[in-house]
């Protein structure tokens, strides 16, 4: 496991206050001419630069996009696992009827959360529907807290409702540049990882933003969150410390609230125990024991990880899920289950351990 982060002296003066009589004298006006013309020339220069840097942003990003949709795998061999690391078994095949569903949640009475089109559905651990929400909109991501109040992410701001499933409040846009793919509560904060931004925001229960986790920061030695596609997940610990996925760097970081990074663990490699593709994992939760499940795109497999990211075991491999799901969304269920969304389907898969609870 990867651990912690890791003008010359100048010329004395000989002129004694007189001129050289080989240097021409300065016009009236002309100094001030020069520095005019000085300034002008040091603020086209720095535009330039930052015009520079933001056009190889982008480039880079497209870069890495084009990268991962270009990239050529064995996937015939990537897609192999063996048997004897499958240490979970499927007992469970929920049906949510929500066939644009995109994210889930489980409530403290082990009940499913499944959010799609102007929706929210609660769904019992054996499938049976307990009720609905209604709201206007994509649901993003889905977050419950201990109280089993739901938080509704939409493409730029949270809605929270109760248990009840009465609406409770709102937290204000995020701007138009956000693009929210996962929330998390916790600690007495709200995380709210904010892909079209690049950062986490940290609120407290008010929905109040308190700081931001990620963002470079050269005087703590932070290179900032590298995330070429739209796939940004954060959990909370039960220390109240922040995951977040950087997938761009195929690991899994973890913050403090106040966003210093503590520590972090995962690399890149064809595998079963590391992540391929541009970026991943895109999706994973934190189970009661502090352990990991991770969800990738590109390879379909879910894996369970130790606290200290040695592979444990697989959850799934890609025969268990359908060829024309868009993604995979985890969640961890009571009893040290294991809840995945294939998107794109109406189908909510429930793992548990053949070994007992991790």
């Amino acid at each position: 496991m990867s651990q912690d982060r890791h003008e010359g002296a100048g010329m004395p003066d000989t002129n004694d206050g007189m001129t050289d009589k080989n240097v021409c004298p300065t016009a009236p006006g002309q100094g001030l001419a020069n520095k005019i013309v000085a300034v002008v020339t040091i603020a086209v220069l720095v535009v330039a630069a930052a015009i520079i840097y933001i056009k190889t942003k982008r480039v880079t990003e497209a870069g890495n996009r084009d990268l991962e949709r270009s990239t050529q795998y064995d996937m015939a061999e990537l897609q192999k696992v063996d048997p004897a690391l499958i240490k979970w078994r499927e007992a469970a095949r929920l049906d949510s009827g929500l066939p644009s569903a995109r994210a889930i949640a489980v409530d403290p009475s082990g009940n499913v959360l499944v959010g799609g089109e102007n929706l929210v559905r609660r769904l019992s651990g054996t499938g049976q529907r307990v009720a609905d929400i209604t709201v206007t909109g994509a649901v993003q991501a889905l977050a419950c807290d201990a109280d089993g109040a739901v938080y509704v992410a939409f493409r730029e701001h949270v809605e929270v409702f109760g248990a009840d499933g009465k609406p409770k409040a709102t937290i204000a846009s995020l701007g138009d540049k956000a693009q929210i793919t996962s929330i998390a509560v916790g600690g007495g904060n709200i995380y709210i990882a904010d892909f079209g931004n690049r950062i986490v925001h940290r609120c407290d229960m008010s929905g109040k933003v308190l700081n931001v986790i990620g963002k470079e920061d050269r005087k703590r030695n932070m290179a900032g969150l590298n995330l070429p596609s739209p796939h940004m997940d954060v959990a909370v610990a039960t220390d109240g410390t922040a995951w977040i996925a950087n997938t761009g760097q195929w690991r899994l970081e973890n913050y403090s609230p106040e966003g210093d990074l503590n520590r972090y663990w995962g690399e890149s490699g064809a595998t079963i125990d590391k992540f391929v593709g541009c970026c991943n994992p895109a999706d994973f939760c934190l189970l009661a024991d502090g352990s990991f499940v991770t969800a990738e795109k590109g390879v379909a497999r879910v894996k369970h990880y130790l606290p200290d990211g040695r592979l444990a075991s697989v959850v799934a491999a890609v025969e268990s899920f359908p060829k024309n799901m868009q993604g995979l969304d985890v969640a961890a269920g009571p009893n040290g289950r294991v809840v995945v969304l294939p998107r794109g389907t109406t189908a909510v898969l429930v793992f548990e351990s053949r070994e007992g609870t991790p």
